[in-house]
């Protein structure tokens, strides 16, 4: 049940006897995974007053938990929510990102698939641009979706 490419050492033992102390399979030190990304562009938004994202939790409280993501259709002239975005971010961005004013922003997103309702699986944030507009990112780059 191991995804992605999986890098063995050749003459390391594999079995499924290998358990950590919560009783589940653990990999063996003498495995690594690569697993391929995918990654985009997206408006984000962040005003939790007015449930767009969510505030921090412990060492995030006050700041940015998640951030909204969305693409822009071009033919309805709205934007598509895509799904929340909190991962990847560090103690400072947390921080820097926590005022809504400063919204909308463009962030490259990195996931691992589409989900089939047109999600994002495994999302977080990789960083910022700031040399592209949140018209450009257009739903065009999300699977099923054609331009009319």
């Amino acid at each position: 049940k191991w995804e992605g490419w999986v890098i063995v050492e050749r003459e390391a033992k594999y079995d499924d006897r290998a358990f950590n102390f919560h009783g589940k399979p653990e990999r063996p030190k003498s495995v690594g995974k690569l697993k391929p990304t995918l990654e985009g562009d997206f408006i984000a938004r962040w005003d939790p007053d007015n449930d767009i994202g969510s505030y921090g939790k412990g060492k995030k409280s006050g700041g940015v938990g998640a951030a909204n993501m969305y693409l822009w259709d071009p033919v309805k002239k709205e934007e598509v929510f895509i799904c929340e975005v909190g991962g990847g971010l560090t103690d400072a961005q947390v921080k820097e990102f926590a005022n809504p004013k400063r919204y909308p922003r463009v962030w490259v997103v990195e996931f691992v698939e589409w989900t089939p309702k047109g999600a994002l699986w495994h999302a977080t944030f990789l960083r910022e641009r700031d040399d592209k507009t949140p018209e450009e990112c257009e739903i065009s780059q999300r699977p099923g979706t054609e331009e009319e």
